[in-house]
């Protein structure tokens, strides 16, 4: 390639010696690269003293030629020392903050398992207590039993889904993958939760049909999980006392759609990343009327892409909420 010269400047005056000395050295060995075919280069960085300076080299064409002939080069050496700064102290946060959030997750796991075994042991013994086994507990026992049973099956589901968020977060979840029937799932989970829905006084009621549904493919154990969220979370967030919950099964476009649909306060549209994000709720206040960790519709939704099926809810604001929980078939 011919090159009949090239002008140089700075994008900042400089009497640093060690810059005059190298930049000769520097010029050469960027011009010596150019590449006529570019319209523009940018060059490697280059240090002299305590500032950075990039290389940009834009080709000169001749004024007088109509065919706009190239003679030379004009290479601009541009400080940019406050950017590279810059750039460098991001670098650093980032990596600092990776380090802090895999420290978070070491320790969440650890934590979590080293407090499984000992709540294992404690729910054990209060359950076997209250099922009368070890004689009749007078009342004065009696509720303070059921109270801490009740505590300790809240903190037990809270170290089983800071663990599941862990294994999630880690891509650590083995799923099984088998043929399922999933009116099957959906009655045993109305049966697991029938309980806590007669002691807020909320109806189930499963739209039945008499249509053979396809199996689906999925983790058995998984989607059974998420089932039970949806339904414990809408038994949750419906009016105690007269409430009642609605679930059906439909088949279209090669998917199964499990619904649930309660008639609470409802949720907008727009709420995804509260519905589904880590440790929130839709309503934050004092006075919500569910409990739980805030981590139930999180895991339920990972696990539902991992499986290949998909969890997302419908607005029905003045109407209660419904959620979806679709499988391919």
């Amino acid at each position: 390639m011919e090159r009949r010269g090239y002008s140089t400047h700075f994008s900042k005056k400089t009497r640093d010696s060690s810059l005059t000395e190298q930049i000769p050295v520097s010029i050469s060995a960027f011009v010596s690269k150019l590449d006529s075919s570019k319209a523009a280069v940018f060059g490697q960085h280059i240090v002299a003293s305590d500032r950075v300076y990039e290389p940009r080299a834009i080709q000169i064409k001749s004024p007088f030629d109509p065919a706009g002939r190239h003679i030379g080069w004009s290479v601009t050496f541009f400080d940019i020392t406050d950017r590279a700064k810059f750039e460098e102290s991001l670098q650093f946060s980032l990596a600092a903050a990776e380090s802090a959030a895999l420290a978070k997750d070491n320790f969440l796991a650890v934590v979590s398992h080293e407090l499984r075994t000992p709540m294992t042991s404690l729910k054990g013994g209060l359950d076997l207590a209250l099922s009368g086994k070890l004689g009749v507990m007078p009342d004065s026992i009696n509720k303070p039993l059921v109270i801490a049973q009740r505590n300790a099956n809240r903190l037990s589901r809270l170290i089983n889904d800071v663990l599941d968020v862990q294994k999630i977060e880690l891509n650590q979840v083995k799923l099984k993958n088998e043929n399922i029937d999933i009116a099957k799932i959906l009655q045993d989970a109305l049966d697991e939760n029938s309980q806590m829905a007669r002691s807020r006084q909320v109806k189930l009621i499963h739209e039945c049909s008499k249509d053979i549904y396809p199996l689906v493919t999925a983790d058995a154990f998984r989607l059974r999980q998420v089932v039970d969220n949806v339904i414990s979370n809408a038994i949750k967030f419906s009016p105690a006392g007269g409430g009642e919950i609605n679930t059906s099964i439909l088949f279209a476009n090669n998917f199964l759609r499990l619904s649930v649909r309660d008639y609470g306060s409802g949720i907008a549209s727009g709420n995804e990343k509260v519905v589904f994000g880590l440790f929130s709720q839709i309503d934050g206040s004092n006075t919500r009327s569910g409990e739980g960790t805030g981590l139930g519709m999180y895991i339920s939704r990972r696990l539902m892409e991992q499986m290949g099926g998909r969890l997302h809810y419908e607005d029905a604001e003045s109407q209660g909420t419904i959620f979806h929980i679709d499988l391919p078939c």
